[in-house]
């Protein structure tokens, strides 16, 4: 039941009878767990939720956002990484700060339209168009109600409400187009958090109110 390393994301992290389990990869269509110790007799596996259920709010995320680059600029999801610390999504396109600004309120309306999120395999697929990376026979499909359907391996939330808060943190150009950096949930809060506390902060000490902590920083870099 341990996600391996598979999809762009990192795999689950737990333990099997109380031993970390430090990595999970799939190997020739078998799930492989690595631990430092040797396991005995049965095996409890314990999976750790909460960075569990970050991969899910962020990979619903991701799916929520490419469907909606998909719909309005007919543009492909070229690549996608799900780490610790940083979540990116590449696309083959360059977008403006509006454009940007227009994807980023169309997610957070998504999610706050509470769509349901359903996975599923088909008898056939001949009939139905559906986002893919690899040209597989037949995919696990995930599709969010009137937002995206697209071939996906991973855990996901039962609701889009779930991802909670939505943040493009910056985007860069690539060679192949857009690279987009954000966070999802809990993530996306620790972040808000991070910053706040900073601004807060700042405006502290440069006697300004937040809303104008950039033209006052600039004043004092003037002086």
């Amino acid at each position: 039941l341990f996600f391996p390393c598979e999809g762009g994301q990192t795999c689950d992290q737990g333990s099997l009878n109380d031993i970390p389990v430090i990595d999970v990869q799939i190997q020739n269509d078998t799930i492989h767990h690595y631990t430092n110790q040797p396991l005995d007799g049965v095996v409890y596996g314990k999976i750790d939720w909460f960075h569990r259920y970050n991969n899910m709010q962020n990979h619903t995320g991701e799916h929520i956002l490419s469907g909606i680059i998909h719909t309005y600029y007919h543009v492909e999801n070229v690549g996608f990484h799900l780490g610790y610390h940083e979540i990116t999504t590449d696309y083959a396109a360059t977008f403006t700060p509006s454009q940007i600004q227009n994807i980023e309120e169309k997610v957070n309306q998504v999610i706050l339209d509470n769509k349901k999120v359903k996975a599923y395999y088909l008898k056939e697929y001949s009939h139905i168009q559906y986002r893919a990376k690899l040209d597989l026979e037949k995919p696990r499909l995930v599709e969010i109600e009137g937002v995206d359907l697209c071939a996906c391996c991973a855990p996901h939330v039962h609701n889009t409400s779930e991802v909670g808060l939505f943040k493009i943190i910056k985007t860069t150009k690539i060679k192949k187009g857009t690279r987009f950096y954000f966070l999802c949930g809990h993530l996306a809060y620790q972040d808000y958090v991070l910053k706040h506390d900073q601004t807060t902060e700042i405006s502290n000490l440069l006697s300004s109110p937040i809303d104008k902590i950039s033209l006052s920083t600039n004043r004092l870099l003037q002086e």
